[in-house]
């Protein structure tokens, strides 16, 4: 019975210890001072892949529900900028590339697209990273690892220009199309 406790006891230890918001990693440099590296949880998921638009956040709160919602809402925020950024490089691309006629125009309409895109298809997203921790001070933090496929995104687009007839009208609505499919699929042979 008492090696039963003390084994419980040691697992207990153990999980207790697994469980703090960011392990640290003491090195010494050469001028002799100490640096620590802090292991963010989550941090691998928060780089784009071929396939994934990908973000990450943390939030703390007296109330656990408060940090996961307050976390989730920092990572939907940090996705949308990223596909933004994307998108936005997408549509410059095909204006250096092609002629577009009034430029100004054209970054207006497609500003406004991308900004739709962004407002209505963070509900793709699917949580891949979930860690919740409470501090000493008995607050919770919460990490969040979300994603979002590339092709997911890629259909929003089609589906905004389909829909601006500013688009349809001005620009060759095909080729773009074509240019969107191909900058999908470069992206997936990286």
């Amino acid at each position: 019975m008492k090696k039963f406790i003390m084994l419980f006891a040691g697992i207990a230890i153990l999980i207790f210890a697994s469980c703090s918001s960011s392990r640290k990693i003491t090195k010494k440099t050469a001028s002799g001072e100490t640096r620590e590296e802090f292991i963010i949880p989550c941090a691998d998921f928060s780089k784009n892949t071929k396939d994934y638009f990908r973000a990450t956040a943390s939030a703390t709160s007296p109330n656990h529900q408060f940090a996961k919602d307050k976390a989730n809402g920092l990572a939907r925020n940090a996705l949308a900028q990223k596909i933004e950024i994307n998108v936005n490089s997408l549509f410059d691309s095909y204006a250096n590339q092609y002629d577009v006629g009034n430029k100004e125009d054209f970054k207006e309409v497609t500003k406004a697209i991308t900004r739709q895109v962004t407002d209505k298809k963070l509900s793709g997203i699917n949580v891949i990273c979930e860690k919740s921790f409470t501090l000493s001070s008995g607050v919770y933090e919460v990490w969040v690892g979300i994603e979002m496929s590339v092709e997911n995104v890629g259909k929003s687009v089609y589906d905004e220009i389909s829909n601006e007839k500013k688009i349809r009208l001005d620009y060759d609505y095909e080729k773009f199309k074509e240019e969107l499919q191909k900058e999908i699929e470069k992206r997936k042979d990286q």
